[in-house]
């Protein structure tokens, strides 16, 4: 489906599967996206394996990509799936670090086997169990790369309860910039802080799928008409994968 023509190592394809369960519909939400807004940069921030960041670079090959993953284990993953797509891997940038509102190293929480649940410790949604452990891992703040941004920007944010630091890292590049933000907030936490800190900023929510909202700055997006058009090419491209028409985007 999504993933044909893109090499996976062995333990990226085990996690596909669920990968592919949960996040069908945002995927090809988040790939008209792409296009609708002619996405230039895509910053890939709790990249995990590298699912959105190959996929994007599988459809938009001229989208500079920059991935943040700061687990240890996952990152090599996600270095091997870049490395053994030689097409997809020019402009495709792997930091493994995470993304925060400040510079510096704090504990974060790894689950083991790539968990997708891995997350900061102070601001993890999840609780802890007997089998994690804490390691300490590098923060940097997006506005730090502020000159990695392009003009018009998207962006995947899933970072397990971390999100609003994520935000408040990265003021001067969301509001310098023309973006869509795709953003796990579904899990209720932070999620009126999140929704405050996007008014604050100057954008709007046009979509929710499942956990995840979508905002934007972008005024054409934010027209009911257009944003109808949006899913309906979406919810389509989606239907004809799963008939193996093998639609075009």
């Amino acid at each position: 489906m999504y993933f044909d023509e893109i090499s996976l190592s062995e333990n990226s394809k085990k996690r596909l599967g669920f990968f592919m369960k949960i996040e069908e519909v945002q995927v090809a939400v988040f790939l008209f996206l792409c296009k609708q807004i002619q996405a230039k940069t895509l910053f890939d921030i709790g990249a995990n394996v590298g699912f959105y960041s190959l996929i994007t670079r599988k459809y938009f090959p001229h989208i500079k990509v920059l991935s943040f993953e700061p687990t240890p284990e996952t990152f090599r993953e996600l270095q091997v799936n870049i490395s053994i797509n030689p097409g997809m891997s020019n402009q495709c940038y792997l930091f493994n670090s995470a993304l925060s509102s400040s510079v510096g190293v704090i504990d974060f929480v790894d689950y083991g086997d790539m968990s997708g649940r891995n997350g900061i410790a102070n601001t993890s949604i999840h609780g802890r169990t007997t089998s994690t452990k804490i390691i300490q891992i590098d923060t940097t703040r997006l506005d730090n790369l502020k000159n990695e941004a392009s003009s018009c920007c998207i962006f995947k944010i899933d970072t397990e309860g971390h999100e609003v630091e994520v935000l408040r890292g990265g003021e001067e590049v969301f509001c310098s910039n023309k973006c869509v933000i795709q953003i796990e907030d579904g899990h209720g936490k932070s999620q009126s802080e999140i929704s405050n800190i996007f008014d604050t900023y100057g954008y709007t929510k046009i979509l929710n799928v499942g956990p995840d909202s979508y905002y934007t700055n972008i005024s054409t997006l934010m027209d009911p008409s257009a944003r109808l058009h949006l899913f309906e090419e979406s919810v389509n491209f989606m239907i004809q994968h799963r008939w193996n028409l093998n639609p075009t985007i």
